[in-house]
């Protein structure tokens, strides 16, 4: 049933979707390569001491130009502390937090990191209530939801992402139906 969506949506241009998996793996996870360790000379020192946390930890941090631009937090357990910091990190164009038990919650604070253009939260326990805190990010193109309770209803958020070209949903409770709300709001 679900594959039979994923045809659908493809053949009558969903957004402007490039690709959709609701069955099958992210390929593209595990690849540290292209990834650059920061030196202090390059970030504000309040950054700074957010990365060497962050590192300390086994993360991967991207740093381009000066800017701290992606981070894999990887499978460790949400922490408070961990969390308040990522709003200060307003230059992430990509941000990994996969099994991570992250609730709808926990999305209040990464809604302000308005230049991402790939999340990836796979494996957490996001509902979907929480997903019009993805509205402001207007820039993402990749979205992976793998692994969340997530329904058919929360596809109405997922459709205001205008930019959306890649979008995970393997082994969620998003069926047809909701695939529809997707292409209705195309």
């Amino acid at each position: 049933m679900r594959r039979s969506a994923l045809f659908n949506l493809l053949s009558v241009g969903f957004l402007s979707l490039v690709s959709i998996t609701i069955a099958g793996c992210c390929c593209c996870c595990g690849d540290t390569s292209g990834i650059n360790l920061p030196s202090p000379a390059e970030l504000p020192p309040e950054i700074q001491l957010i990365v060497d946390e962050l590192e300390a930890d086994d993360h991967y941090v991207t740093v381009e130009n000066g800017k701290v631009t992606g981070i894999d937090i990887g499978s460790k357990d949400k922490t408070p502390a961990l969390l308040e910091k990522l709003p200060k990190l307003s230059t992430l164009v990509s941000l990994t937090m996969n099994d991570m038990n992250l609730n709808d919650e926990d999305l209040d604070h990464i809604q302000s990191l308005t230049n991402l253009e790939m999340l990836e939260l796979y494996g957490n326990n996001l509902t979907g209530a929480s997903l019009d805190r993805l509205n402001g990010m207007q820039r993402l193109s990749h979205l992976d939801l793998d692994g969340n309770p997530i329904t058919d209803e929360s596809m109405v958020h997922v459709s205001n992402l205008s930019n959306l070209a890649t979008l995970y949903l393997n082994s969620t409770e998003v069926t047809d139906a909701g695939i529809a709300k997707l292409q209705n709001h195309a």
